[in-house]
């Protein structure tokens, strides 16, 4: 493997490598949102439907609390991702 080394971000930037760490780690999107948000009233029929189907599907396995944990965590101290500068990212 290649040389660690540390970089300092911050706004958007660090924004977007925290998203792409989250990636290594197995955490998506959907696992920082509880699953309450992620049902719905169906308003077509006068919002007397609940849509569960993502929710169901997220949680299928009955694992999203501890992927919505995990998704919380913060390793700042051991990240799972370095990049050699802010030139890897286009800048």
């Amino acid at each position: 493997p290649g040389t660690t080394r540390r970089i300092a971000l911050s706004g958007e930037f660090a924004r977007c490598a925290q998203h792409e760490m989250d990636h290594d780690r197995g955490v998506l999107i959907v696992d920082h949102v509880p699953l309450e948000e992620l049902r719905w009233r169906d308003d077509r029929d006068g919002g007397t439907d609940v849509v569960t189907f993502v929710a169901d599907v997220e949680n299928s396995d009955g694992l999203h609390d501890e992927r919505m944990r995990r998704a919380y965590e913060r390793y700042v101290a051991e990240p799972s991702s370095m990049f050699g500068s802010a030139r890897d990212f286009g800048r």
